[in-house]
């Protein structure tokens, strides 16, 4: 993707929020989140999209079924219209990788994955996700995951923050000194 769609699946999906954000409840966030990796995985049914031989309806009428799919409201099918009409299906995966940055930051939301070499309690899950929200003043939402080159540790990462107390870092650190 160059620059110039970049710009555009921002300023697409920073009018689509501005128009209907007050609609959108967090499982429709969710719901965009997940919509936004099914179009990066499927890159090749956008570009399908923008094929001219395909009625516009039966284009509209399989982005409405994949909505429905994902239990996003239909205000959606608004801007996949637009995006139809104006013939940038190329770039809705990068549209709703937007929308879903855009009301992360708007909605104070921060996403973390969360490994560690065992599977949590949802007591602990809940003492995680408090220190998080302690920690960072936002709306915490974590993903797990089970990751065995820990060593007997745990690994709390977002776009802007890490957390690591495991025996595979503490061996990187000494390595560390070491080189020095």
């Amino acid at each position: 993707m160059n620059i110039t769609e970049k710009i555009l699946a921002r300023r697409y999906a920073l009018a689509f929020l501005n128009v209907y954000s007050s609609f959108l409840k967090e499982a429709d966030f969710k719901g965009m989140c997940l919509l936004s990796s099914y179009f990066c995985e499927r890159r090749q049914a956008c570009f399908l999209m923008r094929v001219s031989l395909l009625d516009e309806g039966v284009k509209l009428k399989a982005l409405d079924a994949i909505r429905n799919i994902f239990k996003l409201p239909p205000c959606f099918n608004k801007l996949f219209s637009l995006l139809i009409e104006h013939k940038r299906s190329i770039i809705l995966s990068d549209v709703f990788d937007e929308l879903c940055n855009e009301y992360k930051k708007r909605n104070k939301i921060i996403t973390f994955e969360v490994a560690a070499t065992e599977i949590f309690s949802e007591e602990q899950k809940n003492i995680i996700e408090k220190f998080l929200h302690k920690a960072t003043q936002e709306t915490v939402l974590c993903s797990y995951v089970e990751d065995m080159s820990l060593i007997a540790g745990i690994r709390l990462q977002s776009n802007a923050y890490l957390w690591e107390t495991s025996v595979k870092d503490r061996l990187h650190r000494i390595r560390t000194t070491f080189k020095r």
